[in-house]
């Protein structure tokens, strides 16, 4: 009898076993079934100060379609109640005061960033406990060590997309990431749009090891992608059909330096019509509508608008300041450039410069009387050019949608 029951018992207990552990594989299957069904979180860290970085923003979510994205606008947030320091460099940059930049980014700006980076990681923390975020992306500058240190707090993988040739500002204080073991995990990523000698050695004087970085490519809006329809365009301008037309742009915040640009352009023998993109900067549209047009030279007022995939299908030229963004769209969009150095540049904007040339998509000129020449020279060029490298390989969407699948340990579709 009490064999009987012991083997009863036994046979009860295995059963018992067997029972537990596969309701909670099937549980443990369920959940991850529900983790994998139930769309990632992303918490994005961006800036209004530079339509770059914005832009940046609605490709990530082109990109990321089944991906719940939060933006974060975390110098607006730190400084708003002292002064709006995204307005004041659209300021700055709008007439013309780049050496004042460039001294407020390098020295005054970056010192501040490193100041209130303990102040920073708290705020970060704050935001990643508030929204359990799969990932951690940042689309800008100076703030990325105190993000990388919190999101390594919180076990979640950092993701930092940047957007210049020149990394400085955007590795600010991040050789200190060195004492960390984030970067000895593959939940730390930087990617770039190309890895030059000049990126790899910033990396290298940071101690970020390459194995880090990863090359994307540009982020360029969908709507770059889209068949255009170049006679209904220039119909929706009113731009004339014998007209070669020439785009004029400094960026979303638009510049005073447009005046100067108009005033030597209508003196131009060439027939040609300007787009005049002032952007934001519409302060000075009464200036530009009392400079005379000529039976050559006409010239339409753009301001800001999400429609210039359109107007550089139908451009045959653009002249803008070395940013990145401007000019990657006008790559792909198989536009020549004329680069403006006859001020100085933004010092992260320098090696675009380079990358131009390399690429053999233009010319930089230093002197406003070599202008005219330089247009005439370049106007016909756009049927013949074609960039040494390819303008969609690796294509930015693909390539992000894959490192953010293998970070949050999604299957890639």
């Amino acid at each position: 009898m009490k064999k009987f029951l012991l083997t009863t018992c036994c046979i009860f207990s295995l059963f018992y076993y067997f029972n537990t552990q596969a309701n909670t594989t099937q549980s443990e299957t369920a959940q991850t079934k529900l983790a994998n069904t139930k769309p990632a979180k992303i918490v994005v860290l961006t800036s209004k100060g530079g339509n770059g970085h914005m832009a940046a923003c609605s490709v990530l979510k082109d990109a990321l379609p089944d991906c719940e994205i939060k933006l974060v606008y975390p110098i607006h947030d730190t400084f708003s109640h002292l002064l709006d320091g995204e307005e004041w460099y659209g300021t700055l940059l709008q007439h013309g005061w780049i050496r004042t930049t460039n001294f407020i980014a390098r020295y005054p700006g970056e010192m501040l960033m490193r100041f209130k980076s303990s102040s920073l990681k708290k705020d970060f923390s704050k935001i990643l406990e508030q929204e359990k975020p799969d990932l951690l992306i940042s689309v800008i500058p100076l703030i990325n060590y105190p993000a990388a240190c919190a999101a390594e707090r919180y076990g979640i993988p950092f993701m930092l997309i940047t957007l210049d040739a020149d990394l400085e500002l955007w590795l600010s204080n991040m050789k200190k990431c060195r004492k960390h073991g984030f970067l000895k995990t593959n939940k730390f990523v930087i990617t770039v749009q190309k890895k030059t000698s000049h990126i790899e050695h910033q990396l290298n004087r940071k101690c970020i090891p390459l194995s880090c970085v990863h090359e994307v490519g540009a982020p360029l809006r969908k709507d770059f992608y889209t068949p255009k329809d170049p006679t209904a365009i220039r119909k929706e301008w009113n731009i004339p059909a014998n007209k070669k037309v020439v785009m004029l742009m400094r960026g979303s915040t638009g510049s005073d330096k447009m005046i100067e640009y108009v005033k030597t352009l209508v003196k131009n023998d060439c027939s040609l019509h300007l787009l005049v993109c002032v952007g934001r900067n519409t302060q000075i549209i009464p200036k530009l509508n009392r400079i005379k047009q000529n039976s050559r030279v006409s010239f339409s007022i753009v301001q800001f608008t999400p429609k210039i995939p359109d107007l550089m299908a139908i451009s045959d030229l653009l002249i803008t300041q070395p940013t990145p963004n401007v000019c990657n769209e006008a790559i792909h969009m198989k536009l020549p450039i004329l680069i403006d150095l006859t001020s100085t540049c933004l010092f992260w904007e320098t090696p675009t410069i380079d990358w131009i040339k390399l690429r053999g998509c233009g010319k930089e000129f230093k002197n406003m009387n070599h202008l005219n020449n330089l247009v005439g020279e370049y106007i016909n060029k756009k049927k013949c050019f074609s960039p040494n490298v390819s303008t969609s390989i690796p294509r930015f969407n693909t390539e992000i949608h894959k490192i953010v699948m293998n970070l949050i340990k999604r299957p890639t579709k």
